[in-house]
């Protein structure tokens, strides 16, 4: 999957400034990186249909 737009939600502090956040940022990206549908491509694809929204691939893929 391909990250379009980055919003914070919360921001208290100087923690969005600190190592650790910029740690967790970086991991919570890769994984969105690995995430691909159909399984053996290169990208993530939602078919245009009725309950084609892609829940249940990324399901899948983060209980492996």
């Amino acid at each position: 999957m391909k990250i379009v737009q980055e919003v914070s939600l919360v921001s208290i502090g100087s923690f969005e400034e600190s190592n650790d956040w910029s740690i967790i940022r970086s991991e919570i990206r890769q994984a969105i990186s690995l995430i691909v549908h159909p399984p053996e491509t290169s990208s993530f694809t939602i078919k245009p249909i009725k309950h084609g929204n892609g829940v249940k691939p990324i399901k899948l893929a983060w209980s492996l």
